[in-house]
């Protein structure tokens, strides 16, 4: 059940990057922050499925 509420975030968090992306600049310390929190989401997504 954790890993899907995981994936869910995971998605919502990059639909958000995506947005911001094109809506703000693309070199802003926001989106490195969250580049790295959607890295980090996906290897805790990663471990948890082995």
């Amino acid at each position: 059940m954790l890993i899907y509420i995981l994936n869910t975030l995971a998605i919502i968090l990059f639909i958000l990057w995506v947005i911001g992306y094109f809506v703000l600049d693309g070199g802003s310390l926001i989106h490195i922050a969250l580049a790295i929190g959607l890295l980090m989401v996906s290897y805790i997504i990663v471990r948890a499925n082995k």
